[in-house]
């Protein structure tokens, strides 16, 4: 019968633990070198704006977002920096110089994320600008992909009134 001494056998177990504890972290280790990860895929290029509209060059700033769940549509105010002080003055009607877009997507669930909803394809684009000399407003409507003009709106004063009704998130 062999007899061991408690230290002894308090050096093999702190020995595994040890050694269980260095084999862990190199499974870590090697774990998360493995494959590309997601964010080298392209995510959501149907939401895009085409690049010949040149959209992000207007400098605009986030203004509001808008989600209508009946018609599963997402949408966000855009303005440049008249639009966003006349949004949050509440008085857009005589901000001469504004510029706002309300930009339109169909919602997608997102296939990263369970039960969250992005932008999917790009719906519309509503453009209200105000002349910066006598203040004039003036709507425009392009829809589809591509982004076509539509001429001809019936009422367009009530979209005008919409988008410029729009009040500013809350930002820091």
């Amino acid at each position: 019968m062999k007899i061991m001494y408690l230290p002894s056998l308090l050096n093999i177990n702190a020995m595994k633990i040890k050694t269980y504890l260095v084999l862990s972290a190199y499974s870590l280790i090697l774990a998360a070198c493995a494959g590309p990860t997601i964010a080298d895929e392209p995510v959501n290029v149907e939401a895009s704006l085409p690049v010949d509209f040149n959209f992000s060059k207007q400098g605009f700033k986030v203004i509001s977002t808008l989600i209508d769940k009946k018609k599963a549509t997402m949408a966000t105010v855009y303005g440049n920096d008249i639009a966003l002080n006349a949004a949050k003055t509440s008085d857009p009607l005589h901000a001469p110089g504004l510029v706002m877009a309300l930009v339109t997507w169909q919602q997608q669930s997102n296939r990263y994320w369970y039960g969250n909803k992005i932008p999917g394809t790009l719906l519309s684009v509503e453009m209200v600008t105000a002349d910066r000399k006598k203040g004039e407003i003036t709507y425009a409507l392009f829809e589809g992909k591509t982004l076509r003009f539509k001429p001809g709106i019936s009422h367009p004063e009530k979209r005008i009134s919409y988008i410029l009704d729009q009040k500013p998130s809350i930002m820091p």
